[in-house]
């Protein structure tokens, strides 16, 4: 397998610093193709309907893996006082194409309109930018919401009131999510998010680059978090966005071999109201790998710290590798939910 991905190595590390190929959009698609195609019948006929402007399904005559994207597509709203304003080509430019509509995109300002003040997160930032993601130590083995790192809207929340939502229920608050279709579309993309190792899994480090435990910390300094990577400088880019990067070799439709390999990944025990827990606690462990060999110094060029990498020589590849594997993982996931939940 290694000798395999060497090629694919060198453009991911092309796309890694421009931020090119972001699982906020490649990514993504791979995983919302994947489950496509593993759906059951029920299930594809709830999403897709029977293609018609009468039936168009949960999908609204979109693909999943069109819809996996939508999440970061809210992003490119702005406010300017009461007034939510969809900027086109601000964010993702390409994977938001089919929401660049008057219809899609009134459909993204309502959503940011009735989700941007419901939470404290960064000043002038939406709430729903925080359901994107959990920072819980690497120290720790599984996702709890007593970590620091975790919260009420954080990616595992974010998950399950999605799967209120598409269950019959209301999502619990501060979560506003009007409709199953809405619930859809973050559901694709949150499955996308979990599965990133940086996404959950966090560092937390002293000014010098030395490794903290920040619920053992008291008190504890929010200085010391890395914000997923972001403020860890790593060639031109960061941390963060380096392990965003899919190899352009990855096809977005989701490959054979993507698809065999899916189709092998185990079924999550436990009720449908557990399974988020059980990727994130997941995806923590698989993070470590990310942080493995890895040395960390003061940063410049506006980032608090500096990732060396050269203690690993295989360092690209065993990121291509691991960000290979858990792809597939969120295709088999999202589809294996989507199923559970229509019979």
């Amino acid at each position: 397998m290694r000798t395999a991905l060497k090629l694919v190595v060198l453009s991911l590390a092309a796309g890694a610093a421009t931020c090119a190929f972001a699982w906020s959009s490649p990514g993504h698609e791979v995983i919302g193709a994947l489950a496509s195609q593993m759906l059951s019948p029920k299930a594809k006929s709830v999403l897709n309907g029977d293609g018609t402007a009468q039936n168009p399904g949960l999908l609204r005559r979109h693909s999943l893996a069109a819809a996996a994207t939508w999440a970061d597509c809210a992003r490119s709203v702005v406010k300017n006082g009461e007034t939510y304003t969809y900027m086109r080509s601000r964010y993702t430019p390409a994977a938001c194409k089919d929401f660049e509509t008057p219809e899609e995109e009134a459909l993204l300002e309502d959503f940011a309109k009735r989700n941007w003040s419901t939470c404290a997160y960064l000043p002038g930032r939406p709430c729903y930018e925080a359901w994107h993601f959990t920072d819980i130590a690497v120290q720790r083995s599984k996702y709890d919401p007593t970590y620091v790192g975790a919260n009420s809207v954080d990616i595992v929340h974010a998950i399950n009131a999605c799967i209120a939502v598409l269950q019959g229920a209301k999502a619990p608050p501060p979560f506003n999510i009007k409709d199953k279709s809405e619930a859809l579309y973050l559901l694709a993309h949150f499955i996308g998010d979990i599965h990133q190792p940086l996404h959950v899994g966090a560092l937390y480090l002293s000014p010098t680059g030395a490794l903290i435990d920040p619920d053992a910390a008291k008190p504890f300094d929010p200085k010391t978090g890395t914000a997923g990577g972001n403020a860890i400088a790593e060639g031109t880019g960061n941390m963060h966005s380096a392990w965003d990067g899919i190899a352009q070799s990855i096809s977005t439709e989701g490959s054979p071999d993507m698809l065999a390999a899916a189709k092998q990944v185990a079924a999550t025990p436990g009720p449908l109201s557990g399974w988020a827990g059980v990727w994130a606690s997941d995806t923590l462990l698989q993070s470590r790998k990310a942080f493995a060999h890895l040395s960390f110094t003061a940063g410049s060029g506006g980032k608090a710290w500096t990732v060396d990498t050269s203690a690993d020589p295989d360092y690209a590849l065993n990121r291509a590798e691991l960000q290979k594997i858990q792809l597939e993982r969120g295709g088999k996931r999202l589809a294996d939910l989507l199923n559970a939940i229509w019979r």
